[in-house]
């Protein structure tokens, strides 16, 4: 086999994965068990029990989560051969959900630029459930994404799924189809989610290293 010279592109889109800090995680359950407004009007899940943290809980949990969002940027520019240009990023909502046997949440997208889910709580049954899964579908409990190029084959859609861990943070473009799979323990799998938006996206587009190529 001749030596050839090459490199390779990467195409596609980008999911972050990193390990939140546990005083984060400890923050958000004990807010979560406070009183709290109903946001299941604004959401996809079949789910009864989701919440909006109240608006100092989203103020700190953003501040907090900082470096994590620059962490982000970082990989997501090297992956795309991007310049590191500054990017403006502001949150505007956070949400806990609550979910228990036979719910889920069905395909879907959501507002903004960038998402993100933060596992409170996985609990050890639903890897058990997983381990047990025998058909080609996701296994039960587990966050579904699928990529795809519009117009295309079925040979150019991408699909993939995580199992997290209890403290798992996943940051992906808002626009990525995704859903989880019910599970049938009787158990919560607590997580948490929202939205960022990119407030300068006029001035990114005018320099050569226009960041939204997902």
């Amino acid at each position: 086999m001749k030596n050839i010279n090459y490199k390779f592109w990467n195409l596609g889109t980008f999911v972050y994965q990193a390990k939140a800090p546990d005083h984060v995680v400890k923050r958000l359950l004990d807010e979560g068990n406070k009183k709290l407004e109903s946001y299941n009007k604004s959401l996809a899940g079949h789910i009864k029990q989701q919440f909006l943290y109240d608006k100092e809980t989203i103020i700190w949990f953003y501040n907090e989560m900082q470096d994590y969002w620059n962490s982000w940027r970082d990989k997501h520019c090297a992956f795309n051969g991007f310049i590191n240009h500054h990017i403006d990023l502001h949150s505007y909502e956070l949400w806990v959900n609550y979910m228990k046997k036979g719910e889920f949440n069905p395909l879907h997208t959501h507002s903004g630029d960038l998402s993100f889910v933060l596992y409170l709580d996985y609990p050890e049954e639903l890897h058990k459930e997983a381990e047990a899964h025998e058909s080609k579908s996701p296994p039960p409990g587990s966050i579904s994404f699928n990529f795809t190029h519009t117009g295309s084959d079925r040979w150019f859609n991408h699909g993939s799924h995580s199992i997290p861990e209890t403290g798992d943070l996943l940051i992906f473009p808002a626009q990525l189809n995704h859903m989880v799979l019910p599970f049938k323990s009787d158990v919560t799998r607590i997580s948490v989610s929202g939205n960022l938006h990119i407030a300068n996206k006029k001035e990114l587009s005018e320099n050569n290293g226009w960041f939204l190529s997902w």
